[in-house]
């Protein structure tokens, strides 16, 4: 009977043993999921940072236009404009000066030159630009190698090309930073009697012949060809 009864307490411990382990196993099992979902939140968190990071990355690009601007900008910081301090039509050229100053001139006269005296052009070069009633009628270039320098450029012109001319003084951004004009008239009637009526006819020439011009040149002090620029001496 004793034997019995023992045995009896040894199976309800047993079973009771059995239960506390079953209990903290259970309860183990349930804590691990906790502690699952508490990650989430920390990849969240580092998503964003480096969201905000990849943003500040593809910003920076927006600061390159600016500072390519600026770029373009101190690359052009050193050309001048230039500007033209003198400027006359003349009938004609000595020392490398104009004779007379014409705003004027009768169709008994045939050919002008038009002079002007460049400043802060050195390197550049520049264009007379000679146009009669809007149509350009020759274009002469000039390469200025000095700080001041003197150019003119001599056009003949048919006696009925009576009118308006006008010349520009264009740089080499194709800026023009200086023009003049004269008019071209008809000369007195006591003048045209005495001009034979052919004269115009003889005096005709080829069309590139309409338009002279030489550029500056150091050497040039030749009277009897003064198509020939020159720099300004002091």
């Amino acid at each position: 009977m004793k034997q019995q009864y023992g045995l009896l307490l040894a199976m309800l411990f047993g079973i009771s043993q059995l239960a506390i382990a079953q209990q903290a196993a259970d309860t183990d099992q349930e804590a691990t999921p906790a502690t699952e979902q508490a990650a989430p939140p920390r990849e969240a968190a580092s998503q964003e940072e480096q969201s905000g990071e990849e943003q500040g990355e593809e910003s920076s690009p927006e600061a390159q236009p600016d500072e390519t601007a600026q770029g373009t900008a101190m690359e052009q910081s050193g050309f001048s404009s230039g500007s033209v301090m003198r400027s006359a039509f003349t009938t004609r050229i000595e020392d490398r000066e104009p004779v007379d100053d014409v705003e004027q001139l009768d169709n008994e006269i045939r050919e002008v030159y038009y002079f002007t005296e460049l400043r802060d052009m050195e390197g550049q070069t520049a264009r007379h630009r000679w146009e009669y009633e809007g149509e350009v009628m020759a274009e002469v270039e000039f390469n200025v190698n000095g700080p001041r320098w003197r150019v003119w450029s001599r056009k003949r012109i048919m006696s009925d090309w009576t009118g308006e001319w006008t010349v520009s003084v264009i740089n080499a951004a194709d800026e023009v930073i200086a023009s003049d004009s004269f008019s071209y008239v008809e000369a007195t009637s006591a003048v045209d009697e005495a001009e034979p009526t052919s004269a115009p006819d003889a005096e005709a020439a080829p069309a590139g012949d309409e338009a002279e011009e030489t550029p500056a040149a150091e050497q040039s002090t030749d009277h009897a060809a003064p198509d020939a620029g020159s720099p300004m001496q002091d």
